[in-house]
């Protein structure tokens, strides 16, 4: 059964659907990056008077209840912000390995001297830090899993609504 609902008065607020700020997912030696997700576009409806209009994929909503949108946008603003800091210290990771190829490129180091010691103690402090930004980028990837790969903004605040079956 299908339910039409129509929202009178909303206050604008914003408006569009958007897609998801995506995983810097730049591989630094080979340059290729991965496809957008296709959009789903069955979504839910959240509304409640005084509250903000909410619309949530059919394939993430765990519940028609108004708490499960607001547990959604708060997921929601915190893998964007995640999103941002992660591609911030992914750019400074592939600025840091550029220079660190520049400096060794046609050079020769001998084991046991100090620009030796140098070099693999940079090689090692990126090496972990490839691995930070990998297990970061899988707990993005499990988030971004519990809330879909698009958002919709919201259209405003409801102030009435009336239901027609």
């Amino acid at each position: 059964m299908r339910a039409f609902v129509s929202i009178i008065d909303i206050r604008p607020h914003c408006t569009g659907g958007e897609l998801r700020p995506k995983l810097y997912q730049v591989n630094p030696m080979t340059g290729e990056t991965s496809p957008a997700p296709e959009a789903n576009c069955d979504r839910i409806a959240y509304v409640k008077i005084d509250k903000e209009y909410g619309l949530v994929s059919l394939d993430v909503a765990k519940s028609p209840d108004y708490e499960c949108y607001e547990e959604y946008k708060q997921k929601d603003e915190e893998y964007r912000r995640n999103v941002e800091d992660h591609n911030r210290r992914v750019e400074k990771y592939i600025a840091k390995v550029t220079q660190y190829e520049q400096e060794k490129s046609g050079k020769v180091y001998y084991e046991g001297s100090s620009q030796y010691h140098r070099i693999v103690r940079i090689y090692n402090e990126l090496k972990q830090e490839e691995n930070k930004l990998k297990q970061e980028e899988r707990e993005l990837k499990q988030l971004q899993q519990e809330i879909g790969s698009y958002s919709w903004e919201s259209l405003g605040i409801v102030s009435h609504i009336e239901i027609y079956w």
